[in-house]
């Protein structure tokens, strides 16, 4: 990307680019899973690394314009869809859907625990 300081300075003031990558669903990965296409998998974590790379590229390509980039990449967040599925995943076992999201945190998230949409 070539910069002209002059033409661009002004336009970069205060401008930011907001990109969001979305975690993997729960609900795809059971989908990807039980069609045994976890190839499907593969091709969304890679996908998400390569914006994550463009992100950090787009930021250090545009310092000169004065024009922010950042990635917005949420981790786990209770939503109802999460206890919907957890509800229809335990039904009929030993464990509650309680218990089911607890491990699904504790095994995925760093914090050990589901964000809330709040």
């Amino acid at each position: 990307m070539a910069h002209s300081q002059d033409k661009h300075s002004a336009l970069g003031q205060g401008v930011t680019i907001f990109i969001y990558l979305a975690i993997l669903t729960l609900l795809e990965y059971f989908v990807a899973v039980s069609f045994n296409a976890t190839s499907l998998l593969v091709v969304m974590a890679v996908s998400k690394a390569a914006l994550v790379m463009f992100s950090k590229c787009l930021a250090n390509e545009l310092i000169p314009d004065n024009i922010r980039v950042n990635t917005i990449n949420p981790g786990l967040v209770l939503t109802p869809d999460w206890m919907k599925t957890a509800r229809m995943l335990t039904e009929g076992t030993d464990s509650t859907p309680e218990q089911y999201l607890d491990k699904i945190a504790k095994d995925n998230a760093p914090i050990g625990r589901f964000a809330t949409p709040e």
